[in-house]
């Protein structure tokens, strides 16, 4: 990245290196034998966070910035404590200091176009930095006052704009296995006040069906406790969902009629599951006299009841920002 400049006598905040013998480290980083062509500083911490100071003296190949000083700066991912590797986003704005030991002041470099310059830092670009800082003969020439008796400084400041976790919501439709078959067999001996069927994973989450037979909740002040079978979707595991996270659901619950098909009751919900708020449905899924007299045809002779949850979209939470 192209570079622009202003000068000061202030020292940076964070971080100086002081390199001696620069020219023989700048042929150490020419030498084919050495595949980095770099230097790592030591970690050192600025806003919360371990970074290091990344020299490339030579420039970094990859990038064809050979012959020229490259200064980057690199955040320590696996060593946060804030945060973990997914969720760590860091943005500041980095500066780089060169000083000229002859005028007693430091060259600050930034990125041309962006000062204030933020940059992000996270697990998929921990390293940001200046390809051509300046070419090594300016660096190098003692009048220059960069390298003065073949010894040179180099320091980083840093500014913490905001350290924030991420996450990415995707919104996913269920193209196969999308149903929660149930079948209850002996449903007209059932007493229970609820019955729940098997559970099912679908993209992570697990749902079971909930029904009961002579209704649930607060229906009753309407007179229909006892009138209608109350059926809901529940999602099992919703207390590993995060602070305030929520996972949103669009489904379609049907009683079948295996007489007359055309006859299933569906009926569909689209709702935002939580830690809190875990099972949803409908209260008045079907009158209770339907599920209990053979010629209705949801009940069959062998007294069994088949239910479905057809889950057709569901949210999924992914700690980090996909790319």
């Amino acid at each position: 990245m192209a570079a622009k400049s202003y000068q000061t006598a202030r020292t940076p905040s964070h971080y100086l290196l002081k390199i001696e013998n620069v020219s023989k480290l700048i042929a150490a980083c020419v030498d084919e034998t050495n595949e980095s062509g770099m230097y790592e500083s030591a970690f050192f911490e600025a806003g919360g966070y371990n970074w290091s100071l990344v020299i490339y003296p030579n420039g970094d190949a990859r990038k064809r910035t050979q012959g020229f000083l490259s200064l980057y700066l690199k955040i320590d991912i696996a060593g946060s404590t804030r945060a973990s590797p997914a969720e760590l986003n860091v943005e500041a704005d980095v500066q780089f200091f060169v000083f000229d030991q002859i005028r007693r002041r430091y060259t600050v470099y930034y990125e041309e176009g962006g000062w204030p310059g933020f940059k992000r830092f996270n697990s998929v670009e921990p390293m940001w930095g200046i390809d051509k800082v300046m070419d090594n003969t300016m660096l190098q020439q003692e009048q220059n006052g960069y390298t003065v008796k073949n010894a040179c400084i180099i320091g980083v400041e840093i500014i913490i704009s905001s350290a924030y976790k991420a996450e990415t919501l995707k919104m996913v439709d269920i193209e196969k296995d999308r149903f929660l078959k149930w079948n209850i067999p002996n449903y007209l001996k059932t007493g229970d006040e609820v019955i729940d069927s098997s559970v099912k994973n679908v993209e992570g989450w697990e749902w079971k069906m909930e029904l009961y037979p002579k209704g649930k909740g607060n229906i009753g002040h309407l007179g229909t406790q006892g009138s209608f079978a109350s059926l809901y979707l529940t999602l099992v595991n919703a207390g590993l969902l995060r602070n305030n996270q929520k996972v949103y659901a669009d489904f379609e619950l049907q009683i079948l009629n295996k007489q007359a098909p055309h006859n299933d009751v569906k009926k569909q919900v689209k709702r935002w599951f939580s830690a809190q708020e875990r099972t949803f449905g409908v209260d008045r899924m079907i009158e209770t006299g339907k599920l209990c007299q053979w010629i209705d045809g949801f009940v069959m002779h062998d007294g069994a009841l088949n239910l479905q949850a057809e889950i057709k979209l569901v949210s999924v939470v992914q700690s980090g920002l996909n790319n």
